[in-house]
């Protein structure tokens, strides 16, 4: 047990877990900016309708 009472293993893993935070809020925030529709644009429809009102889009398949 004495060799962990140094003060380098307490920095060593709060370093390690605040850049795995930092790297997983990154990854979230670049996976969901994408091949949004801009405000005011339509997509594109495939041509099918069901009930009058029901269409099917021609949206890109997210990365």
């Amino acid at each position: 047990m004495s060799d962990f009472s140094n003060p380098f293993w307490n920095w060593l893993i709060g370093i390690a877990s605040i850049t795995g935070i930092l790297a997983c809020v990154w990854l979230i925030m670049w996976m969901t900016t994408g091949n949004t529709p801009k405000k005011g644009e339509r997509a594109e429809t495939m041509g099918h309708v069901w009930d009058e009102d029901l269409m099917e889009l021609n949206n890109p398949l997210p990365g």
